[in-house]
């Protein structure tokens, strides 16, 4: 049975709610993230996850050797591509399983959607670590982003005004405090 005819319900539009499953999921070969329909429904209403796919999203069978032998509920082609396009765009681990963080950062986006219909917030880009001994991968540019390299204007007297502003308030509250 797929997704969207268990559930049914259609395209989905604002509001939507979102109430993400923050308990364990196990891992590896424990790893079992019980029904994703409604993870599966929140990345189609942010955009990470078409209305097709999520018409032909098979739910989970209810066990976790049911759901990988049937390709099913987080095991579902569609559904882990989906998964891995949202922990790209968020800056999370892209490792394609659905858990806690990701459906928590789901949460986050879908309340963001529902405060600001027509508007996504713009990702931040992942922290890349620092490796002693290593130059770091230059990261990638996110679409709709313009790089601070290729802007016309020097941004860095503002950044020491905000920064002198920031030690200004912070001895002032020092003072204050003592």
């Amino acid at each position: 049975m797929n997704c969207m005819s268990m559930l049914g319900m259609g395209t989905i539009s604002p509001p939507f709610l979102y109430v993400p499953d923050l308990a364990p999921v196990g891992s590896k070969s424990a790893y079992f993230p019980r029904s994703v329909d409604r993870d599966a429904m929140a990345l189609n209403y942010l955009g990470f996850m078409s209305d097709g796919a999520l018409d032909d999203l098979t739910s989970s069978m209810g066990s976790q050797s049911a759901d990988m032998n049937n390709e099913a509920g987080a095991w579902d082609p569609a559904f882990r591509a989906a998964v891995t396009r949202f922990q790209v765009a968020k800056g999370l681990t892209a490792d394609s399983w659905i858990g806690p963080q990701t459906r928590g950062a789901l949460a986050a986006g879908v309340a963001f959607k529902n405060a600001n219909p027509g508007t996504l917030p713009i990702p931040l880009p992942p922290v890349v670590p620092v490796i002693p001994g290593q130059v770091p991968a230059k990261p990638a540019v996110l679409p709709g982003v313009t790089p601070a390299s290729a802007k016309d204007e020097d941004d860095t007297l503002m950044y020491v005004g905000i920064g002198a502003g920031v030690l200004a308030l912070g001895g002032l509250a020092w003072y204050a405090l003592k």
